[in-house]
């Protein structure tokens, strides 16, 4: 275990796969700047802790807890809890940071003493890993430090309010509006913790809440990928999701308390209130064991709609200040015929 490390990488681990593990941590470790990271592995309850157990022996600078199941978040919080570093950066089991990421990490932080910094993460197939590689160069390399207007467009992003200048359209990466591909002073990433309680977009209510709470901080945008972000049908965003109704009316919830109802905020919720539409039908509605009959389906869905937290955003002025992408949107929600061309665009991907 590292003494003083410079930074602490969080990976919160739950039943993953032995070949994952060793991906994950081969990604990180085993380079100049092992004597200056800490790798926290924070098994969150597994059913066979001994696998992580037996993985990470071939990693030094990596040290393992085991403790309760309690979920992604309170595994993170756990993590922060345990850090040392000067900063923090969180990376999934399942998923790898990209070769250069370390080395641009160290010389922004050499060079600039930031208090967060984000990279860009690339979604691959599992399959296609080491086909992707080469996909991983986005534009050069340069840290740059962001103006207020900047923050302001990326705190818009964090809003799901689209900023196209944090994706960009040449590989398909972005910044993630999760905690993933970016290193945050640990004093900044302690004082906001993830919010425990909520079973899916805890992520990104721990984003928002970030910015909102370091109004003054030095933030930067290295332009560069840091994260591949493995897209695996395994993932707990893709399986059956009994209570995927109830756990998406709680992360509303809790984004109308926290942004408000500013315009910058409304544009957000009209784009979030489409995405959680489709998380329902994806993880819910589509999958075979989903109780309600397969006729009734299409209208529960339509009804759902226009129930609170979400209906009240599904309003026409909203979506002209979105263009064509928001109007069309909102005419796949109003209509109905979002249900329907989400199950066809499943049935061509069959």
């Amino acid at each position: 275990m590292v003494k003083q490390p410079i930074l602490s990488i969080i990976i919160p681990i739950y039943n993953n796969l032995e070949h994952e593990l060793s991906r994950c941590l081969d990604s990180i470790c085993h380079t100049e700047y092992d004597p200056f990271i800490e790798i926290l592995c924070i098994d969150d309850g597994s059913e066979h802790p001994e696998v992580l157990d037996r993985v990470v022996e071939e990693f030094p600078n990596a040290h393992v807890y085991h403790k309760e199941n309690g979920g992604t978040s309170s595994a993170r919080n756990f993590g922060m809890m345990q850090a040392k570093g000067q900063y923090v950066s969180f990376v999934d089991a399942d998923d790898v940071i990209t070769s250069h990421m370390l080395a641009e990490v160290f010389a922004t932080i050499r060079d600039f003493k930031p208090d967060i910094v984000y990279g860009y993460v690339l979604q691959i197939r599992v399959d296609a890993f080491k086909e992707s590689l080469n996909r991983i160069a986005i534009k050069s390399s340069t840290a740059r430090v962001l103006s207020d207007e900047d923050r302001q467009t990326l705190y818009d992003h964090m809003c799901c309010f689209d900023a196209g200048q944090f994706i960009d359209a040449g590989s398909g990466a972005y910044i993630s509006r999760g905690p993933i591909a970016r290193v945050v002073k640990r004093e900044a990433a302690c004082n906001c913790l993830f919010t425990a309680d909520v079973p899916l977009g805890e992520d990104e209510i721990w984003n928002i809440s970030l910015l909102r709470n370091n109004k003054h901080a030095k933030v930067m945008v290295m332009d560069s990928v840091w994260y591949l972000y493995m897209v695996n049908t395994r993932s707990a965003t893709r399986r059956y999701r009994p209570a995927a109704i109830s756990d998406e009316k709680r992360q509303m919830s809790i984004l109308d308390g926290l942004l408000g109802d500013t315009r910058e905020a409304e544009l957000g919720y009209l784009n979030k209130t489409y995405g959680i539409m489709s998380e329902i039908c994806n993880t819910y509605y589509f999958h075979d064991e989903c109780p309600v009959p397969y006729w009734q389906k299409p209208f529960d869905f339509y009804r759902l709609q226009f129930m609170e937290p979400w209906g009240r955003h599904i309003q026409w002025r909203k979506s002209f200040d979105l263009g064509t992408n928001g109007i069309v949107k909102w005419f796949l929600l109003r209509t109905g015929l979002l249900y329907f061309t989400l199950l066809i665009l499943k049935c061509v991907r069959r």
